[in-house]
């Protein structure tokens, strides 16, 4: 377990910075000039150390050591900042349910970018290249669709390359943290996560009265998930996958998160200097879409339907 407080805030926050990076970065795929300040970078970072942290306590306080219970960990962190932070839950239901609270937070960020990389990281480095290379390719296709879009910010290509470097170059530090901390098991006070409930009903109460549908589609969201959950904790034995050490990461495989925004930056500038106007976002949410649901269901099935015994 993290003793120190000091430790676990730079826990907190190194989730934070590799869920804003996925989350945010990756999305936008470009600097915004109407919104990009300090003060937004901080509020946003803040935002995602605090949702990200409320996801970390699900898996340790549900005692998730499945692949089905990261996911659902990773809905809850998406649609407490789909569903609370920010209102775009409730704007084309259902499909808005999935995009972008499931396809992207759950899968994309919390599931690969908190989950999956740091145990590459740590004890698959083979797999290491071959998942910055896809990340690379993903981001800079993903990217292209803000050109095609006239009443967006159109990103020259110079720019994008100082982006997505920026973008990028935090991963090192943040990655190597989280995963140096990983080292001590960690263990979520129940009473932590009841501090996180609170604060997140708190905003939710905002976020009720600005859109009201949300008092029928949320809690009916995090009821199912939760009970899932709840009966995962009941099948498993103490511990959780945080309670499992994982060995610090190496510097050579945190330098290859580089290959990101190279690779990123390989495909969106010839489609500048070529002026094409692709909108892949199309593509994408066509295929993550659906995606999202998928997943969840799935989640849920293979938590209901395991069978061993009650603890």
């Amino acid at each position: 377990m993290i003793i120190s407080i000091g430790k676990r805030i730079a826990f907190v926050l190194s989730a934070g910075c590799i869920l804003m990076f996925f989350s945010e970065h990756m999305f936008w795929a470009r600097f915004r000039p109407e919104s990009d300040s300090l003060g937004n970078y901080v509020s946003t970072w803040i935002a995602y150390s605090l949702t990200g942290y409320a996801a970390l306590a699900v898996l340790s306080i549900f005692r998730v050591r499945r692949a089905a219970g990261v996911f659902l960990a990773g809905a809850v962190f998406g649609w407490l900042v789909e569903g609370v932070v920010v209102g775009t839950t409730y704007e084309i239901l259902p499909l808005s349910i999935s995009f972008t609270g499931l396809a992207w937070h759950a899968l994309i960020s919390f599931t690969i970018g908190l989950w999956a990389l740091p145990i590459l990281l740590s004890r698959r480095r083979a797999f290491v290249l071959p998942a910055v290379i896809g990340l690379g390719l993903f981001f800079g296709a993903w990217a292209i669709n803000w050109n095609a879009n006239p009443q967006e910010y159109h990103a020259p290509a110079f720019e994008f390359i100082l982006f997505a470097a920026a973008a990028t170059v935090p991963l090192i530090p943040a990655y190597g943290i989280f995963t140096a901390l990983r080292r001590s098991p960690m263990r979520i006070h129940p009473a932590e996560g009841v501090a996180l409930i609170l604060a997140a009903l708190f905003f939710f109460v905002f976020r009720a009265i600005a859109q009201p549908v949300a008092l029928c589609v949320l809690p009916a969201l995090m009821g199912i998930t939760f009970a899932a959950l709840w009966w995962n904790r009941r099948k498993e034995t103490a511990g959780s996958l945080l309670a499992d050490p994982l060995p610090p990461a190496p510097a050579w495989a945190l330098l290859a998160f580089l290959l990101i925004a190279a690779i990123a930056a390989g495909i969106f500038v010839p489609a500048v200097w070529l002026g094409l106007k692709l909108q892949t976002n199309i593509l994408f949410y066509l295929l993550l879409m659906p995606l999202g649901f998928i997943l969840y269901f799935a989640a849920l099935w293979r938590i209901f339907a395991d069978r061993r015994g009650l603890t």
